[in-house]
């Protein structure tokens, strides 16, 4: 091999390597901003509890939904009145803008059984077809895509995107004992799939939180429908508002 031909290979070498540190970096940075707002999101995603009729399937309509206002202190009292369209919506980002407010002062601990109180509600009084249709409607008064994270096929081009991706798993790693004792696996909008490793501080809630998700039927299509694309909204306008 000529001078040129090792000269060539080290350059590529070199920048697959550069490559590989930036993604590297990319990965950690928005896992760690994920897991900043993961839990907190994840507890308002409870609050669909309060909009969902008790075994009453069907399609709904916003006025439908809105039988019990959300207050700050977490109990529920009646709404009067007819609500149009756009008071339904703007009912629903108060309802969750309170919650996400009172969840975020509250310990780890607390939020966890927050969260599986939640869960178990869900799992023993409402069906599935109630809860989509609700889902549906709070993300349309959110302003959020319920389907930018649903399963989908990926193309053998496409490339895992750091920029869209959000958690989709937490789980141990086979050594307990090592520096990352637990691995984050991360998704993209396009359903690339990258893992990151995590330490203890950053991984034990989201796998708690997680294993928490993983007993009740419901949970993953509420926090794939409803919680990342939240989440991925959130970052982006925290981006957006960050550049000057």
């Amino acid at each position: 091999m000529d001078e040129s031909s090792i000269a060539s290979t080290d350059e590529s070498s070199s920048l697959e390597k550069r490559t590989t540190s930036r993604l590297v970096r990319q990965n950690r940075v928005r896992i760690a901003i994920v897991l900043s707002l993961f839990f907190h999101v994840v507890l308002v995603a409870g609050l669909i509890f309060v909009y969902v009729p008790r075994n009453t399937p069907g399609q709904l309509s916003d006025a439908q939904i809105i039988p019990n206002r959300k207050t700050t202190d977490g109990g529920a009292k009646p709404t009067p009145g007819k609500f149009d369209s756009q008071n339904a919506k703007a009912t629903i980002q108060e309802s969750v803008q309170a919650h996400f407010e009172t969840s975020i002062a509250k310990p780890n601990q607390e939020k966890l059984e927050d969260l599986d109180g939640k869960l178990q509600q869900l799992n023993s009084l409402v069906d599935k077809q109630s809860l989509n249709a609700t889902v549906d409607v709070i993300a349309g008064a959110l302003g959020i895509a319920p389907n930018q994270y649903q399963e989908k096929s990926v193309s053998s081009g496409s490339t895992f995107n750091p920029d869209t991706a959000q958690l989709i798993d937490v789980i141990k790693s086979q050594d307990q004992t090592a520096e990352f004792p637990f691995v984050a696996t991360m998704i993209d909008a396009d359903g690339n799939r990258s893992q990151v490793p995590l330490s203890e501080s950053e991984g034990q809630v989201a796998f708690e939180t997680f294993r928490k998700m993983k007993q009740f039927p419901m949970a993953e299509g509420l926090y794939r429908k409803l919680v990342m694309p939240m989440l991925q909204r959130l970052i982006q306008t925290n981006e957006s508002e960050a550049v000057p």
